[in-house]
């Protein structure tokens, strides 16, 4: 657990980061390879990447899904 120092710390330096320069690298267009095996899923994957959830599915995994 961090001491009250340390903690004041780390809100300082949180102040000084550049959300801009943030949010402009997370906007940024960026290339995704999908590689594998014949039959292997991936023209599903591309396709659901692309889509996005459906309407009734949060983002993310399904409940109960082991990481």
């Amino acid at each position: 657990m961090p001491n009250l120092p340390d903690l004041a710390n780390s809100f300082k330096t949180l102040k000084e980061v550049d959300l801009n320069a943030i949010r402009e690298q997370a906007d940024a267009p960026f290339h995704l390879a999908v590689i594998g095996d014949a039959g292997a899923g991936k023209s599903t994957l591309i396709a659901q990447l692309l889509s996005g959830p459906r309407q009734a599915e949060s983002p993310g995994l399904p409940p109960g899904h082991d990481r």
